[in-house]
């Protein structure tokens, strides 16, 4: 990954007006997708501490903690975290139900998967997937 890129990233989102904790949870998706986890973390975290009242800023931590295993309880606190500022976001939901999942809560898991699956506005892959992986753990149990 390129920093003079990332650095023309910035500068053409602060002339844009685009705020800084909007650019700061691009960057920590762009390191997320790179497969730079440590750095997306990082931003993740910076993102937070800008906007803690904005509940993605949560997620978007939670989801990288919980799908990557590097903090499923925590992310699952911080899934919990932005469902009190959002109860009824199908993809926070979603976050949410994964990090169950992840804990071996397979009964639990699918009914929070299930609803983020009925509250979808479109068909998302990994809500699908997710949900399905739920459904065959609760089958088995």
């Amino acid at each position: 990954m390129s920093l003079k890129s990332l650095d023309r990233y910035r500068r053409i989102s602060q002339e844009q007006g685009v705020s800084a904790a909007a650019v700061t949870m691009n960057l920590g998706s762009i390191y997320e997708q790179a497969g730079l986890l440590e750095q997306a973390e990082s931003y993740y975290r910076e993102f937070m501490a800008l906007d803690p009242e904005y509940a993605w800023a949560y997620n978007s931590l939670a989801y990288l903690l919980i799908e990557y295993d590097l903090n499923v309880d925590q992310g699952v606190e911080l899934a919990r975290k932005a469902l009190e500022l959002l109860p009824d976001d199908a993809f926070i939901l979603d976050t949410y139900g994964w990090g169950l999942y992840k804990r071996g809560q397979f009964t639990e898991a699918l009914e929070t998967l299930e609803r983020a699956w009925e509250l979808l506005p479109l068909y998302d892959h990994n809500c699908y997937t997710h949900l399905q992986a739920a459904r065959e753990a609760a089958d088995s149990q």
